[in-house]
C-alpha cells in the first residue's frame, strides 16, 4: 500500500498488516467448520491453541494432519467475508463524495482496485492454486519450500 497511498494513511493502517489481533479459537473452529463442512479435529491430529501469525483478513496456525505431516494453516476472520461487500461499498460513497467536494481529488480508482482486487484476496482456494502454481515454477530451488 505504500506505493499507492500518501505515509500518514499507510502508518495508521500498518497495524492491519502486521499487528492486527487475533480471532478467538471458537471464531476458527466455525470458520472451519462452515468452509470445509467438518471439525478441525476431523482434519488435524494437532492445532495450535494460538496463531503463529495475524492480518486484517486472516491467522495462520501451525497443525499436524492425521498423517503427520506438518502444515500451516491459515483461517480467515469469521466476519471478514460478510464485512468485505459492505467496506467495498462505503470506499465508493466516500471517494464519490470527497470527489464531488474536492473535483482535484483523483483517487476514484482506488474504490475501483479495491472492488475488483478484495473478493481475490479472500478466495484462499485461488491462493492456494497459485501456491501450487509457484511450487511448481521454484521446484528446481531444492532450497525453497512453497
Amino acid at each position: 500500500m505504500d506505493y499507492l497511498l500518501p505515509p500518514e494513511y499507510t502508518q495508521t493502517l500498518r497495524i492491519l498488516h502486521n499487528q492486527a489481533p487475533s480471532s478467538s479459537l471458537s471464531d476458527v473452529n466455525k470458520v472451519i467448520k462452515q468452509d470445509l463442512n467438518c471439525d478441525k479435529d476431523e482434519l488435524f491430529a494437532e492445532f495450535g491453541d494460538t496463531p503463529i501469525g495475524a492480518a486484517s483478513l486472516a491467522q495462520v496456525y501451525k497443525a499436524r494432519l492425521k498423517n503427520g505431516e506438518v502444515v500451516a494453516v491459515k483461517v480467515q476472520h469469521l466476519t471478514v467475508r460478510a464485512h468485505s461487500y459492505v467496506d467495498i461499498k462505503t470506499m465508493e460513497v466516500l471517494v464519490k463524495i470527497a470527489a464531488w467536494i474536492f473535483p482535484d481529488f483523483k483517487l476514484l480508482w482506488l474504490a475501483e482496485e479495491m472492488k475488483k482486487n478484495l473478493p481475490q484476496e479472500l478466495d484462499f482456494i485461488q491462493e492456494g492454486h497459485n501456491a501450487e502454481k509457484m511450487s511448481e515454477i521454484m521446484k528446481t530451488y531444492k532450497w525453497l519450500k512453497v
